[in-house]
């Protein structure tokens, strides 16, 4: 039987109690999904990447995020793929991959502002499964309203957290190990922090 996968990508800089609450979310609540995918990514084309924390250390923090839940996986699958990333290859690959599952993609509703610009971007508006969830301060653009019916903003909680935010917070001296799902003695907490301090932000 064909599996319904969830496609969360997102650069999980590092994975924080937003990206966890909201990929339980759409696993447990939302019809018909078999997974959830949390896709690792290399640089965001959108966004400067000066500040990414080391791909292997990001997909050791995630994978320790998920722990065991059935629903939730990671996948390095975009960090192998030539680069620039861009989701229309990585979905073209997955179903070279997994010819029977049927894809969704799961992004925020300041993605979806966008999307037109991303790579092949009108393709994925026209032929692609997409949820989006809820961000503040956002809205569906005037371009895209009515929303086509492939479309669905889902009632997910909101977390206005950022990783940003919590990066420079680590980097004052503040513990934030409820925001970052880790104890602050353990040691990827301590390699996070030891990362950030030979980083940008």
């Amino acid at each position: 039987m064909a599996k319904h996968i969830v496609l969360f990508s997102g650069s999980f800089n590092p994975m924080h109690i937003g990206h966890l609450c909201l990929a339980n979310y759409v696993a447990e609540l939302h019809p018909d999904v078999d997974e959830v995918w949390l896709m690792v990514t290399p640089a965001n084309p959108f966004k400067s990447h000066t500040h990414l924390l080391d791909e292997d250390f990001r997909v050791r923090w995630a994978s320790h995020q998920i722990g065991k839940h059935p629903k939730l996986k990671v996948s390095t699958i975009e960090l192998s793929l030539p680069r620039p990333s861009y989701t229309f290859h990585t979905l073209k690959h997955l179903r070279e991959q997994y010819p029977d599952y049927k894809f969704t993609l799961l992004m925020g509703m300041d993605s979806l502002e966008t999307l037109p610009r991303w790579y092949e971007g009108e393709r994925l508006i026209k032929d692609e499964n997409i949820l989006i969830y809820p961000r503040l301060g956002h809205d569906v653009p005037r371009s895209l309203s009515p929303l086509p019916k492939n479309i669905t903003v889902i009632d997910a909680p909101i977390f206005d957290i950022s990783a940003t935010e919590i990066r420079s917070l680590l980097l004052q001296g503040h513990h934030l190990p409820y925001f970052l799902n880790m104890e602050i003695t353990h040691p990827l907490y301590i390699e996070l922090i030891d990362q950030l301090k030979h980083q940008p932000l």
